[in-house]
């Protein structure tokens, strides 16, 4: 049974004044009602709100309807459903709307922790509950929602705020009953309700504030997990819908993309730094500039193919040379290329097996070392005599000698152990040789060859000096160790006049 509770004197006053004509004269109105007064809130009141909320809602341009669609409650305020809104599934396939699927909701939550049965109370919009859902529901609660300003008797003693107060039901015939009598938490609620501002005052976030407050649950998560919690979990199809939204597909996809095109660029990456370049021989323009250089015999404008310029074979002895360049042999002692040549040919032949450094040179490669020595005599006008003298005292005439390193750190690699230019490459064996000995005779663009060192010393002992050790010593020796082979100079002398396998007489010569 519902409970019929009088209306507010604020009300009966306000139709007073609207229809004085229809309103007797001799009604007892009672006392109105006061913020801080503890007398209970009629029912008709809230409901005749709700029923003004509702119309206001069905007036709005939220009230289009959904299809056609409408509430199966039969007591729903707004039965039609909005465009914004959704179905939502009720009891006995009914398709309720969101508010009275709320109520439903929570009405079977409250009946579930206090192990009762339903009630149909949540059909109605602007329900009274009963007396059994309000005991529950104050027991439920650890303390009570709102304290009535009872008095200091009443504050002091904790049986008069453990139950509310009883509820009476009154007959139609009654028509100003007691205000005692009504429910203290109604009383409460209404005071607690009308010291709110208005709707329009009020921001989204506190009305979302207030309804998780009323009902635990923000109105969010009522929408996107449809109400209450049912036996612990959420309604599995809506929960399991939105765990792949259009947000996070976007997101999940976007990451999935840019891991790909970023694996994709770092295996590009590697497989570009591991790889090596094509081998691609590229000729030096270097040549001797410096005039001195032609006169001393280190240079020479004379062309290559006449390779019989000298005093013949000579002969295969050893002389010590030292001090500076004025006690090196001159330029008219010096062997003709043919015979230099011919008589080291067995050193290019076997010096790799002798040095144990791999396989001896094949006829190919030799002829290969023949042809890039008179190639890179031409273009860079050094003398080929200069040239195949430094590949022997380096080399030996063998590719495949490994690379050595200099006091300050610098790579000297190939058959003229250049500064820091070019091995031997099996696989472009030609073009290998041909920048090795490119290296050595016109440099590389990390150091000076026998190109620069003419034309710096224009001397070619001195230039022999320089390519050895980087510097010509203050004492003018070029005998003289400073930092590398003391005995290079003199063995180079020895080799432009015929020495070959005579015994060296240079101190801490090695040959």
């Amino acid at each position: 049974m519902e409970n019929h509770y009088p209306e507010p004197a604020r009300y009966y006053r306000n139709s007073f004044r609207t229809s004085q004509s229809t309103t007797p004269s001799n009604i007892n109105y009672p006392p109105p009602l006061s913020r801080f007064d503890s007398t209970p809130t009629p029912s008709s009141l809230r409901d005749s709100r709700e029923k003004r909320r509702s119309a206001a809602r069905m007036n709005s341009s939220r009230s289009i309807p959904h299809n056609g669609a409408t509430c199966s409650n039969s007591m729903c305020d707004a039965p039609e459903i909005a465009a914004d809104e959704r179905l939502c599934p009720g009891p006995e396939g009914r398709h309720l709307c969101s508010r009275c699927y709320k109520r439903y909701k929570i009405e079977r939550r409250r009946a579930k922790d206090a192990q009762r049965p339903m009630t149909n109370d949540w059909m109605k919009p602007g329900r009274a509950r009963s007396r059994s859902t309000v005991e529950e529901s104050r027991t439920l609660q650890r303390e009570p929602r709102y304290r009535s300003e009872a008095s200091n008797s009443d504050a002091h003693n904790p049986e008069s705020i453990k139950r509310p107060s009883p509820v009476k039901t009154w007959s139609a015939s009654e028509k100003t009953p007691s205000l005692h009598n009504f429910p203290t938490a109604s009383v409460e609620e209404y005071n607690q309700h009308d010291s709110r501002p208005p709707r329009k005052n009020r921001s989204r976030r506190g009305r979302g504030e207030q309804q998780y407050a009323r009902t635990g649950q923000d109105e969010a998560d009522f929408y996107k997990y449809g109400g209450a919690e049912e036996d612990g979990h959420h309604d599995n199809q809506r929960c399991c819908s939105n765990l792949w939204n259009r947000k996070r597909k976007c997101v999940i996809i976007g990451l999935a993309i840019i891991t790909i095109v970023v694996m994709a660029i770092v295996i590009a990456l590697a497989v570009t730094l591991t790889r090596k370049p094509g081998f691609k021989y590229v000729p030096s323009t270097a040549q001797v500039n410096n005039t001195a250089a032609f006169d001393s015999g280190g240079a020479t404008r004379k062309s290559v193919t006449d390779t019989s310029i000298g005093i013949g074979a000579g002969e295969d002895t050893y002389t010590y040379y030292h001090g500076n360049a004025s006690n090196f042999p001159s330029k008219d002692k010096w062997v003709s290329f043919e015979d230099m040549w011919t008589k080291n040919l067995d050193t290019f032949k076997y010096s790799c097996g002798w040095l144990g450094n791999g396989d001896n040179n094949t006829p190919e490669m030799i002829q290969d070392i023949y042809d890039a020595i008179q190639d890179r005599a031409a273009a860079s006008l050094v003398d080929h005599r200069i040239i195949l003298g430094t590949i022997i005292q380096e080399t030996n005439g063998c590719p495949l000698n490994p690379s050595t390193t200099s006091s300050g750190g610098t790579r000297n690699p190939g058959l003229m152990q250049s500064h820091n230019g070019h091995e031997y490459d099996p696989k472009n064996s030609r073009l290998s040789i041909f920048l090795m000995i490119q290296d050595g005779t016109q440099g590389t663009e990390h150091g000076w060859g026998l190109v620069d060192n003419l034309n710096i010393y224009a001397n070619p002992y001195k230039a022999m000096r320089g390519y050895n050790s980087g510097y010509i010593p203050n004492s003018g020796d070029l005998s003289e160790e400073s930092g590398a082979t003391a005995c290079y100079v003199t063995d180079i002398a020895n080799r432009l006049t015929g020495w070959v396998r005579a015994k060296s007489t240079c101190p801490g010569d090695t040959h």
